[in-house]
């Protein structure tokens, strides 16, 4: 099912087009395309070839899903348009499709690896008023349609669209040094998958930043995040009723972030960030999270400032929302290399983060408590050949190490369960090309 929003976005799309660039000044590839208004246009396609070593997020001896490898190809046309800059009003937009198509290997009908090709995509609108003056004011719509390959072999991909809808109110009587900015945007998830429709919800949020720059290049921060999490059906029923499994609830709750501290550079070569605050979920039912969160991270900027090369680490305490149980814990620790040579003609990247999460107890018995233990690693680097056209070769490397093991009911009456292991090694590499003109 497409939102109501999806057609208003590329509908402006289409009105911009038609308006902004019935003259157009053509310019270089690379450069966008440019009216005498001064509006642009970019246009761009990106091709890649993925091989993914575990489509379903397996483990070997798990009965719910098989191990299975598989080629990707993606084909992703896009394209963004900008209005002219220096003004009291400016207006973007950019859109997106994507086709991923899976290969099926192997003669295991079970596989159904083909079946997890689909469509995702994706459309921004903004809307920016008086962006320079003492009082701005910014709106914007975000819709996404997202295809994502089910846990589960033998069953279609699964599809969900998210809808954010919102604006920013910024206030700034000092220029730049002291800023206020409240928001509220409203945002709905909506998924066509019928396994996945009891997880329909939308959100409000409301969120103040204060930003004091006491320093050319360093600020005290202030954060305030509010939510309001309501879930359209009460309840998640398993697909059997006659072996004793519970349902699990979908617990309404108002998650509240606070979060005060530093960001800025100490010298003209390190950088830190450093928050620390209180949290706490206060669902409707249920256990509730309540506690300590934050955030400490340093960078490193070497070799030459215009390149942007730099090295960092850092940690982060944080909760979130859980289809299992009411709420997770998470303790994440991350480090990240980013070097660019022959003026940031050629670029490479390397990035790695681990977390623990721990989830509170569920509405049903799976026989152990559940945990996460993450491991994701990247790397990647990326040529342009010209200045329209860039090359990538990227690595993935994502493991789930706990030892969590559950049963669920089977559809099939006579398989009073099946197992599922949550640990999984999945390993990703892509080769791409994209033009943007």
């Amino acid at each position: 099912m497409i939102s109501p929003k999806t057609p208003f976005i590329f509908a402006a799309g289409v009105l911009l087009t038609q308006v902004a660039f019935g003259s157009v000044a053509f310019a270089e590839a690379g450069d966008s395309l440019h009216s005498d208004q001064g509006w642009t246009l970019s246009p761009s396609l990106r091709l890649s070839g993925t091989y993914n070593s575990n489509v379903f997020r397996a483990a070997e001896d798990e009965t719910a899903s098989t191990v299975a490898g598989a080629p990707v190809m993606g084909i992703q046309p896009a394209v963004a348009i900008a209005s002219p800059r220096e003004r009291n009003f400016l207006l973007d937009l950019d859109g997106g499709l994507r086709w991923d198509q899976y290969f099926d290997v192997g003669d295991d009908a079970s596989f159904d690896v083909g079946g997890q090709s689909g469509l995702s995509a994706y459309g921004n609108l903004s809307a920016i008023i008086n962006p320079k003056g003492t009082v701005s004011l910014k709106l914007d719509e975000a819709i996404v349609r997202s295809n994502e390959p089910s846990p589960y072999t033998g069953e279609n991909s699964y599809n969900w669209i998210t809808n954010e809808l919102g604006g920013v109110i910024g206030i700034r009587p000092g220029g730049d040094v002291l800023s206020f900015d409240l928001g509220y945007h409203w945002k709905l998830y909506d998924f066509d998958t019928p396994a996945l429709e009891t997880l329909d919800r939308d959100i409000h949020n409301f969120d103040l930043d204060i930003n004091w720059k006491f320093l050319p290049k360093t600020s005290l921060l202030a954060m305030a995040d509010f939510r309001l999490v309501r879930w359209a059906e009460t309840a998640r029923v398993p697909a059997r009723d006659d072996v004793g499994y519970p349902t699990l609830n979908n617990n309404n709750n108002n998650p509240l972030r606070v979060q005060g501290g530093l960001s800025g550079l100490l010298t003209e070569r390190l950088s830190v960030q450093a928050l620390a605050g209180y949290g706490a979920s206060f669902h409707d039912a249920g256990e509730t999270f309540s506690g300590v969160i934050g955030s400490f991270a340093l960078a490193y900027a070497f070799g030459r400032l215009d390149l942007n090369n730099k090295v960092g680490a850092g940690y982060r305490r944080d909760f979130g929302e859980a289809s299992i149980g009411n709420y997770y814990t998470s303790h994440q620790v991350y480090a990240e290399y980013v070097q660019n040579v022959l003026d940031k003609r050629l670029s490479f990247n390397l990035n790695g983060r681990f977390e623990a999460r721990d989830y509170s107890a569920p509405t049903t018995t799976f026989g152990s408590d559940l945990y996460d233990l993450l491991l994701v690693g990247t790397a990647g680097a990326g040529f342009y050949a010209t200045n329209w056209l860039k090359f990538g070769l990227d690595y993935t490397l994502t493991t789930n190490l706990t030892d969590n093991e559950y049963s669920i009911a089977a559809v099939d009456p006579s398989d009073p369960s099946i197992s599922v292991l949550r640990g999984y090694t999945q390993h990703l590499g892509t080769f791409s090309m994209t033009a943007k003109y």
